[in-house]
């Protein structure tokens, strides 16, 4: 029970940091299109963050064309994208737990 707890407590923050930057970025996008601007520094950081977050679920749905979820069904992509970042993240760290238990086991 634990586990799951740690892996929705997981997803929910990497739901929540992906709609922050979401929004951002529609918003700055938004800012910039009334004045033909092109994307600043912290515009770039911005995308390049969304990049890395919505990765791969998320990536995948909007190479599809036309809309694939309409409404509140539009973030059925973000949300099974963090659940599968929050199980690759939990699984990762129990994969280095048990690597570094065997390793100081061997005395190496």
């Amino acid at each position: 029970m634990k586990r799951l707890g740690v892996i929705l407590s997981l997803a929910i923050a990497h739901f929540s940091a992906s709609a922050l930057l979401f929004f951002l970025v529609v918003g700055d996008a938004s800012r910039r299109w009334d004045v033909g601007r092109p994307p600043s520094i912290g515009s770039r950081i911005l995308q390049g963050a969304i990049n890395v977050v919505t990765f791969p679920i998320v990536t995948a749905a909007s190479a599809v064309p036309g809309p694939m979820f309409e409404g509140l069904a539009g973030w059925l992509p973000f949300i099974a994208n963090s659940v599968l970042w929050a199980f690759v993240a939990y699984y990762a760290v129990q994969h280095g737990r048990r690597c570094n238990a065997t390793h100081r086991e061997r005395g190496v």
